[in-house]
Order: C-alpha cells, then sequence, then structure tokens
C-alpha cells in the first residue's frame, strides 16, 4: 500500500523512523536496543555470536541485504551483505545509522507489503519509549 503521492507506505514516515532510531542510538546501550528491537520484526535475520574471549553475546541482525551489529557505544555497525558475502562494512555514528536503518525499514516494508506496517510501528514506539 503506497501513498500516491510519493513513495512513502501509508502510515511509515521515514523522517520520523529515523529520528527515533537516532535518539534511541544515543542513549547507554543504545545499539543493543535497537538491535535486538529489530529481532521481532517478521522478515528479519537474527544472529547471537560471542564477542572476545569473556565477551557476552552479541547480536546481529539482518534485514534484505544490510546486516546490523551494535559497535563502540553509540554506533553501530553496518555491512552490506549479498549472498553471505559482505561487499562493504561501516561503522556508523548514531545520525547515520538512525536514517539507514529507516531506509531498510522502508525496503522491508516495500518487499513485505503492509503485513509489517504494525510491528514496524510498533518497533518504534518501543523505542520512543525507552528514549523518553
Amino acid at each position: 500500500m503506497v501513498d500516491p503521492r510519493g513513495s512513502e507506505p501509508l502510515g511509515f514516515d521515514r523522517a520520523h523512523c529515523a529520528a527515533v532510531v537516532t535518539r534511541a542510538l544515543q542513549l547507554p546501550g543504545g545499539p543493543e536496543l535497537v538491535t535486538g528491537s529489530l529481532s521481532g520484526v517478521p522478515g528479519v535475520v537474527v544472529t547471537r555470536r560471542r564477542s572476545g574471549l569473556f565477551g557476552g553475546p552479541s547480536l546481529s541482525v539482518q534485514l534484505a541485504h544490510w546486516r546490523y551489529e551494535p559497535a563502540i557505544p553509540g554506533r553501530l555497525s553496518i555491512a552490506h551483505v549479498v549472498e553471505g558475502t559482505v561487499l562493504a562494512e561501516n561503522v556508523t555514528p548514531p545520525v547515520e545509522a538512525g536514517a539507514h536503518v529507516a531506509m531498510a525499514l522502508h525496503l522491508l516494508l516495500n518487499e513485505r507489503g503492509p503485513r509489517v506496517l504494525p510491528d514496524i510501528l510498533g518497533l518504534l514506539e518501543g523505542l520512543t519509549v525507552a528514549a523518553g
């Protein structure tokens, strides 16, 4: 379901989504919060990994061709993955990561249709509450 005035699906505001994700990433533990929240959206592939010798498990989520992992505090590692091969990987600050996650959710919504919109809106509501 696409808005006839543009490419935004009805009920989804990409700028609002980017702002909410950016605010959540700026919280202590924000990257873990965002990746953990994304793991509940249908169509997202979740991988749990161990980080380092004594590190706890790290959560990696993949939306379409984009993989997101918590990086240094406040940042996400974003990788472009095609058929299991990482083509590019960057550690991004909250503003860029928020916009990127919004783009990936927009693509997921266009791919899967309006049935995932309630899950995406729920994700945004949860992150909004967490960010205060």
